[in-house]
């Protein structure tokens, strides 16, 4: 039915959309009970995967949505910590699971274009980096 066609739809959207309010929903779908859901984010880029083979338009690509994770996760100390959390869980690194999330993704990331994003954008991220530790560290 149709309810079939909008998941691939959805998870492509919350993936791929820069929306802070997406954005803010993906987060909330993957982190649920104070735990990182792998298999959740797993089942979300095959969805969307399947979604950008089957419907109309590119393929799938994950380069913008790797480089904005990158960027919130250097900017949002919350964040951060979540998703240190999650690759340290239980005291064990997730090494498994984060590589076969990165096997996952890898088709979908066209590698030169996420450096150029991020070499472009590094002076904004820094300066914002430098600002959020300035605002900490005058603060305390």
């Amino acid at each position: 039915g149709s309810s079939s066609v909008a998941y691939p739809y959805i998870a492509r959207r919350l993936l791929t959309d820069d929306d802070p309010a997406l954005r803010d929903r993906l987060i909330q779908v993957l982190f649920s009970d104070g735990k990182f859901q792998w298999k959740r984010l797993e089942n979300l880029i095959m969805l969307a995967r399947e979604g950008a083979v089957s419907g109309a338009g590119s393929g799938l690509d994950l380069s913008d949505t790797v480089r904005d994770a990158l960027r919130v996760m250097l900017l949002d100390d919350n964040l951060r910590a979540q998703v240190i959390m999650a690759l340290t869980e239980d005291n064990q690194l997730r090494v498994s699971e984060a590589a076969s999330v990165l096997r996952l993704v890898w088709p979908d990331i066209k590698p030169q274009r996420l450096a150029a994003d991020i070499l472009r954008e590094a002076p904004k991220t820094a300066r914002s980096l430098l600002l959020n530790w300035a605002d900490r560290v005058l603060v305390s």
